[in-house]
């Protein structure tokens, strides 16, 4: 039996290196995995909008209206809206339809004006929102709108 392990030390050597490097490799290879995916996401959101209409509702609500183009099949969970005095200074503001209904789904690949949007509170002219979606089993938060309003109700 000894003479098996000193013939074959080289093996059990090279088997072990092969199952270390296999740990250090398959959590990195999951991690660029994950990387090629938010770059494709970046890429090519689920969903393409442009503000058509904003107004103040009140001192610190602001209603708006989108241009929205569905370019995949993803389920919409939720907006989530920031503003601030710039984009340095951004705060959370909630995102819902102005008539209180749930979100509905678009469409592919048309464009369709939206309903009545709410962002409150509204902490500044800069404006981002960020969608969330279920495409298939992965969740993609693509920025929907990065925009600048000034006073008169018009973006920049």
């Amino acid at each position: 039996m000894t003479a098996f392990f000193e013939k074959s030390w080289g093996a059990f050597v090279a088997a072990f290196i092969g199952s270390l490097m296999a740990l250090v490799m398959i959590p990195l290879l999951f991690i660029l995995w994950q990387q090629i995916y938010e770059i494709y996401d970046d890429h090519n959101p689920p969903v393409v909008i442009n503000l058509a209409a904003h107004e103040m509702a009140s001192a610190d609500n602001r209603h708006m209206r989108f241009q929205v183009t569905r370019h995949d099949d993803c389920d919409f969970l939720k907006m989530q809206g920031y503003s601030g005095k710039s984009p340095l200074q951004m705060q959370p503001s909630a995102v819902r339809r102005a008539d209180g209904e749930p979100p509905i789904d678009y469409p592919l690949g048309i464009t369709v004006l939206s309903s009545t949007w709410a962002l409150y509170p509204v902490h500044g002219p800069e404006i981002r929102l960020q969608g969330y979606y279920a495409c298939g089993s992965r969740i993609v938060r693509p920025v929907l709108l990065e925009t600048r309003l000034n006073l008169n109700g018009q973006s920049d």
